[in-house]
């Protein structure tokens, strides 16, 4: 019986047998079903370069006007969920408050998804040093270094 991390009531994790007979590392939940259902999915139907959810194939309206103020490459910004309010709090706590085990929810929310991605790199964007000296902590590498081999190339100004 597993504890979860955010309403902190024991949940009992969905088991298969494809689970059970694996050899693979098994990824331990760390969110009770009904916690996990307050992160909303973002549909299939989305902006190519923000993943906001849109009737039609294409790019919003937003990232047209960034495109016509900055004539540059843009950025490419893949979301796996809306940023509602349950999604706003727990980032608050995260970050502001600095609560570091909520790494781990935020870890598992992303966990399936980045098994199916594969890119050449994954590059994190740095903590500002207040914010390092504030948490303790970086907020991205907690997250992310488990999960994909992270390339620290950039650093903030």
């Amino acid at each position: 019986m597993n504890r979860c991390l955010l309403c902190n009531q024991y949940f009992i994790p969905e088991i298969s047998f494809l689970n059970i007979l694996s050899p693979v590392e098994k990824h331990e939940a760390k969110l009770c079903q009904h916690c996990l259902n307050k992160f909303e999915l973002l549909g299939k139907i989305r902006c190519f370069l923000c993943s906001k959810n849109l009737n039609k194939e294409g790019i919003c309206n937003d990232c047209q006007r960034w495109q016509t103020i900055y004539r540059n490459d843009p950025l490419k910004n893949y979301a796996i969920f809306r940023y509602n309010a349950f999604f706003h709090d727990l980032m608050v706590n995260y970050k502001r408050y600095g609560d570091y085990v909520l790494y781990q929810v935020l870890q598992e929310l992303c966990h399936e998804k980045l098994k199916s991605m594969n890119y050449d790199a994954y590059i994190p964007i740095p903590t500002s040093p207040e914010h390092m000296e504030k948490r303790q902590f970086d907020t991205i590498s907690a997250i992310y270094a488990d999960l994909v081999p992270l390339t620290p190339l950039l650093q903030k100004k």
